[in-house]
């Protein structure tokens, strides 16, 4: 599809109903942060959301900040029934969280380092500083430049990702992975331990990455990504190396569709008005319309947004259309916004397609949401 049919170009997007999940996050950060001053040994504590795509893991994490800000001391403060030199403690580490820089990193970017070592945690760090580098717009190290420089040590790699990203000792910083399900079509490609009954659990040796950087000052990890959630869980909880911590990122209902409509905007329209003001007027109420939208995508974040997406480019092409509850459910009922609607979710599901498990869980999850599609399309 033309990249000027993608919702990013047809509305700004407004995040809403993602207070719980930011709390929970926070909080999580938030116990790192006191169990680094309590002093080692410590089991580090992840925000961790393994869900399916669509459910909005990725606009989350990298509009966490944002969120905290907007939320103020309700992000951390008020979760409980705290003392008042906790909250006082709390409100500082708060402060600092809000001028936090955070460095995206999306896993499918993972790549051996070398054909005949394959060593996850150095294409871990090597991955972390190119990120690093292309975030602030710098000319990326060569594998021999970084290795020489970090000498595999989270103690060489995290001042190192300082200095490229300019920011000081003390301020603190966000990692978020993203795609962490890229494990799960990896085992080819790196030297993963096995357990003693010879299993490879590609998670461990992530996760077990990931705690030792945790002891770094300052540091702190969110992992998003499809991936086999509980199983996850339960294997790092075998090995007792982190606590990870489950982000809900429920989808949305009808009084959080409402409110994404009356705050988001559409740039397809003069003064970029709200999209509650373009598709609904006195005979067709936003309520109404948000009902339609939670019936038709179950509240999936990304399927809800693609499907505003095609009724705002529907009326930026038809200036004089009313929209109804008649009209939606024609327009809606097309196969050209289906496929519009579940683009971005075909092509993952046709790479799955050789593992019947995962696949049967991805075509559930579409009947579930009453996602109509072609099955002899879907699977090749």
């Amino acid at each position: 599809m033309s990249s000027e049919l993608e919702p990013e170009t047809v509305y700004d997007m407004v995040l809403v109903d993602r207070e719980n999940d930011v709390r929970v996050v926070t909080k999580q950060l938030f116990r790192l942060y006191t169990l680094r001053k309590l002093g080692p040994p410590f089991k580090p504590v992840i925000p961790f959301g393994p869900h399916l795509f669509g459910s909005g893991k990725t606009k989350f994490v990298q509009s966490y900040l944002e969120l905290v800000n907007n939320m103020g001391e309700s992000a951390l403060i008020g979760l409980d029934h705290v003392c008042e030199s906790e909250k006082a403690n709390r409100r500082g580490f708060l402060e600092k969280l809000k001028r936090a820089s955070v460095l995206y990193v999306d896993l499918r970017e993972l790549e051996p380092t070398d054909p005949k070592e394959r060593n996850l945690e150095w294409a871990v760090y090597y991955l972390l500083i190119k990120a690093a580098h292309s975030q602030v717009g710098a000319e990326i190290f060569s594998k021999k430049e970084a290795f020489e420089k970090v000498d595999m040590e989270p103690s060489n790699l995290v001042p190192l990702l300082r200095d490229i990203l300019r920011i000081p000792s003390d301020q603190y910083l966000l990692i978020a992975f993203d795609e962490v399900g890229v494990l799960d079509e990896s085992l080819d490609e790196f030297h993963f331990k096995r357990t003693h009954d010879d299993r490879v659990r590609p998670y461990n040796d992530f996760i077990g990455i990931i705690s030792q950087l945790c002891e770094e000052p300052d540091l702190f990890f969110i992992v998003v990504g499809k991936s086999e959630g509980l199983n996850i869980y339960n294997y790092v909880a075998s090995v007792s190396r982190v606590q990870l911590v489950f982000i809900p990122l429920s989808p949305l209902e009808k009084h959080s569709i409402v409110e994404h409509l009356e705050k988001s905007s559409s740039f397809l329209f003069p003064g970029s008005p709200k999209v509650s003001e373009i598709l609904c007027h006195e005979d067709f109420s936003t309520s109404e319309l948000a009902e339609l939208l939670l019936e038709l995508t179950g509240g999936v974040p990304r399927l809800l947004v693609r499907a505003i997406s095609y009724l705002l480019l529907y009326k930026s092409s038809n200036n004089n259309f009313l929209l109804s509850k008649e009209t939606f459910l024609i327009i809606m009922n097309s196969f050209l916004v289906t496929n519009y609607c579940v683009a971005t979710f075909l092509p993952r599901l046709i790479s799955l397609s050789e593992q019947r498990k995962r696949l049967l869980r991805m075509l559930t999850l579409l009947s579930l949401y009453r996602i109509r599609f072609d099955f002899d399309e879907t699977v090749q």
